[in-house]
């Protein structure tokens, strides 16, 4: 009798070799040099845009846009991205299966992080706001604004093209800032998981 190959285990590895489990995310999804390499490479919208915007980029605006406070939050917020990536939204909300997926990933990103349970008030408004800006300046042409971006107002600035390695950099400049700026904010991130 011929015997079947085991399954394949649902797992991933990040670009260091460190092993993701998609079944049972631990605490410690990817140390931030993956996170910030992953985010930079991997474009907004699922790749449908008319300029290319990482999501490391994203992360980086968001962080200075929210209140100094909120920094850390709004850098680290979407870092389940580095692993699962960026499907095009509708995905994101129409698919029960990969909605359970994504809010198993994100929290525990958001635990690795010391990030709290569920995201804060002026993080989440920032996140709508720079959503809003980045279809309004190079999203998909004619198509309809998502429900919950109708009424929120693009920012006024204009996001400038960065490529992948700056994007990279830049990620991992404001982590390293705001990371020696806040001794509480160290604590929890190390009691919640990898520094590296």
């Amino acid at each position: 009798m011929n015997k079947q190959p085991p399954l394949a285990r649902p797992d991933g590895h990040t670009a260091s070799g460190q092993r993701i489990s998609f079944l049972l995310p631990s605490t410690t999804l990817a140390n931030i040099d993956d996170v910030a390499l992953a985010l930079a490479n991997t474009c907004r919208l699922g790749g449908h845009t008319r300029q290319f915007f990482s999501n490391a980029q994203f992360a980086v605006l968001l962080s200075e846009i929210v209140p100094e406070r909120h920094a850390w939050e709004g850098l680290l917020c979407q870092a389940y991205k580095a692993i699962i990536g960026d499907p095009l939204p509708s995905i994101c909300r129409y698919f029960g299966a990969y909605q359970a997926f994504e809010a198993r990933m994100k929290a525990a990103s958001r635990a690795q992080f010391g990030l709290p349970e569920v995201m804060s008030e002026p993080v989440l408004e920032a996140l709508l706001q720079l959503k809003a800006t980045e279809l309004h300046q190079f999203g998909p042409k004619r198509i309809p604004l998502p429900d919950e971006l109708v009424a929120i107002k693009p920012l006024t600035f204009s996001i400038p093209e960065m490529a992948p390695i700056v994007a990279y950099r830049a990620f991992l400049d404001r982590h390293e800032y705001l990371w020696r700026e806040d001794e509480a904010r160290r604590g929890a991130y190390l009691d919640g998981g990898d520094s590296a």
